[in-house]
């Protein structure tokens, strides 16, 4: 994950850091619009 911030003095700071998508509340949410689209998809759509 990677976020990025602009400070007060107008300077971008990047902090990355790595976290463990599989299992985890974020990957639940990003099957279900993926699944979504596959059945659009399918139907022509």
């Amino acid at each position: 994950m990677r976020f990025s911030v602009e400070t007060g003095d107008r300077r971008t700071r990047e902090i990355d850091y790595p976290i463990a998508l599989v299992g985890s509340v974020w990957h639940v949410r990003t099957e279900q619009p993926c699944a979504h689209s596959r059945e659009v998809k399918k139907r022509g759509g």
